[in-house]
């Protein structure tokens, strides 16, 4: 059984409970406790005392008045019990935790039994001054009843919180900021090659950083981004940012943009970011606690990503020959794009539609070009079926040639789907002309001739010999 001295002893811990949190003295020097303990938690300026069981304990009331505080500083917020304590509140600094006669609370070890919160107004407290804590504490019994009291118990509790040591603020230092990347992604036509850049990230401070850092903003240096000229690359390109040295801990804030270039066919990006960086001090060492970035339309994407586009413009020449036969006829073409664009024919403005067929002529000897195609475009290339004529053509695309495309004698011919570079882009069109006799024997010009002045020597050996015949007559 508990005995009152024993019982008075678990009062006096709680009283040490209203110490809160530092350092704590008590007016009544009283000796460690076996069954209870103490645990002090404080976030921010709210302060919970715990009076914790060492080992299993039971009761059946407690009464306490804490009313003889320093209001001025400490204010008392609530309390907080374990969930099977009926709690009854007397008013706001008299509490009485009870049950009815005969029955008891359990608390195992490890549990709280009571729970009491504080706030504490940091603009008056004073650090090095001594904070009284009287409290007034009674109807405390065991579940036995053997042992009861209704006498008052005034204990009191003095908190004082030494000041603190003045911090040292870190030096400036070199902060990494690798974790920070830029991409660049370049856009353009598979048949096009682009020359090669350098594209630059300009970092500019912002008139005042978030937090307002008294230091100053530090100059971020421009980041470049090479590109080595050739096909646009398939991923985007990455950079990242190097070291930066940052005078103090606090918020930065900088705007971000690419630095227009000067390459013909190169459409820089014009966006704008802002870049927020945070620098926290570890124990005295400055590094990087996170970034943020922001685009125009406030959407925090979280990547400093520019695009480019490039494009060029190539062009086409379409040539005529005619083989077997001398000709002047003109041949009828048409031309079909993928693109809309307006192109140039012998200096003048021509304007082309996707889909729409474009029509022209060519005789022998005749050749069209056709400008500032869109490199990348492609294009199907139709002659209409000429009498007599087996058409055949050659196409570059982009620089390189390929096979002969034969066509069918009589009729026309179509190629599909070529592509125009910014390299050599041609279509050399042959019309061999012949004559193809009812037995289906294909016979070419230059044997028709022979066959006509045979013809004609047979005709006239003919007509010699008979007029020998008559004059042996």
């Amino acid at each position: 059984m508990k005995t009152m001295k024993k019982l008075l002893s678990v009062l006096l811990v709680l009283a040490m409970a209203v110490g809160l949190f530092g350092s704590l003295t008590l007016a009544s020097a009283v000796s460690a406790n076996d069954e209870v303990e103490v645990v002090t938690e404080r976030s921010g300026n709210t302060v919970n005392v715990s009076l914790v069981a060492k080992q299993d304990l039971s009761f059946g009331a407690i009464t306490f008045d804490f009313s003889g505080f320093d209001k001025s500083v400490f204010t008392y917020k609530t309390y907080l019990t374990p969930a099977d304590w009926p709690t009854k509140e007397i008013n706001t600094t008299s509490y009485r935790l009870a049950l009815s006669t005969g029955r008891e609370v359990k608390v195992a070890s490890g549990s709280p039994i009571v729970t009491i919160q504080f706030d504490l107004d940091p603009a008056k407290f004073v650090p090095g001054t001594d904070y009284r804590f009287p409290f007034v504490i009674g109807d405390f019994y065991d579940v036995d009843m053997e042992d009861y009291s209704t006498a008052d118990s005034t204990l009191e509790g003095i908190y004082r919180e030494d000041a603190a040591a003045p911090t040292t603020p870190p030096e400036a230092g070199e902060v990494d900021l690798s974790s920070i990347q830029i991409s660049k992604d370049i856009q353009a036509s598979a048949a096009v090659n682009l020359p090669a850049e350098d594209f630059t990230v300009v970092f500019t401070p912002k008139a005042a950083s978030p937090d307002k850092a008294p230091l100053g903003t530090p100059a971020i240096p421009d980041v470049k981004i090479s590109f080595a000229g050739g096909r646009a690359p398939a991923d985007a390109l990455i950079a990242t940012l190097g070291t930066v040295k940052f005078p103090e801990a606090g918020t930065y804030a900088y705007t971000v943009k690419e630095q227009a270039g000067a390459t013909e066919g190169m459409t820089y990006d014009g966006q704008e970011f802002e870049l927020y960086i945070t620098i926290q001090d570890d124990n005295g060492t400055l590094r990087l606690g996170g970034y943020k970035v922001v685009d125009a339309s406030g959407d925090k994407s979280g990547e400093l990503a520019f695009t480019n586009t490039y494009s060029t413009a190539g062009s086409l020449t379409i040539s005529k020959e005619v083989t077997a036969r001398e000709s002047t006829e003109k041949f009828d073409f048409s031309i079909v794009f993928d693109a809309s664009f307006t192109g140039k024919i012998q200096g003048k403005e021509v304007a082309f539609s996707a889909g729409e067929a474009y029509a022209f002529q060519l005789a022998d000897g005749e050749s069209i070009t056709i400008e500032n195609i869109p490199a990348g475009a492609t294009y199907s290339l139709t002659e209409k079926a000429a009498e007599g004529y087996t058409a055949s053509a050659v196409v570059v695309e982009d620089g390189v040639e390929g096979s002969k495309t034969e066509g069918t004698y009589g009729e026309g011919l179509t190629i599909s789907d070529k592509l125009v570079g910014d390299d050599d882009n041609s279509v050399a069109v042959t019309n061999h002309y012949s004559i193809t006799p009812p037995t289906g024997v294909r016979v070419s010009g230059e044997m028709l001739v022979i066959g006509l002045l045979a013809l004609l020597a047979l005709a006239g050996s003919f007509v010699l010999s008979r007029k020998l015949k008559s004059a042996r007559q």
